[in-house]
């Protein structure tokens, strides 16, 4: 089995859980609390039908939900595909389309492109908001909100298996 990048959040929130492990801005989250987030997005994602070998494409700026995000998806088993909030959304629109992404994750300034997007990436079946989630199906509050606590233990991998897929120009 690979390493799992989920099993060192584990180990930190076991060692230091009120420990300090990222800072954003004015917001800070303690390693227990990253472990927490992470598990409710992955069970969320679980619950939606994300797991090993589909693929989240995730158009979010950075923060703690894009990083909380992407562990989650690591930890559901899925690869993880952040895309650059710089290129043009038919520049989006295909590498969801060639990724075969099946859940996009989005942030409230690209909201206004779900639904073409939905038109033209068949394979997308899920859009997770983050902040406003008009035109999504879910917000990424709304997964971990229903989602807490729950000890799903994060997706066993392998050497086959991607965690990160990275489209550069």
């Amino acid at each position: 089995m690979v390493f799992n990048l989920t099993r060192a959040l584990e180990r930190n929130a076991e060692r230091t859980p009120d420990a300090v492990a990222v800072i954003c801005g004015d917001q800070t989250v303690s390693h227990g609390q990253l472990l927490d987030d992470v598990r409710a997005v992955a069970a969320g994602l679980g619950v939606l039908g994300i797991g090993r070998g589909d693929v989240v494409a995730m158009l979010v700026g950075n923060s703690t939900e894009f990083l909380v995000t992407g562990l989650a998806v690591n930890g559901a088993g899925a690869a993880f595909l952040p895309l650059n909030l710089r290129l043009a959304v038919d520049e989006w629109a295909y590498i969801i389309g060639h990724s075969r992404a099946k859940a996009l994750v989005i942030g409230a300034d690209v909201a206004a492109a779900v639904g073409w997007l939905r038109a033209v990436c068949p394979a997308l079946k899920v859009v997770v908001g983050v902040g406003d989630s008009s035109g999504c199906d879910y917000s990424l509050g709304r997964l971990m909100a229903e989602h807490r606590g729950e000890l799903r233990a994060f997706a066993a991998v392998d050497e086959h298996d991607v965690s990160r897929l990275m489209y550069t120009s």
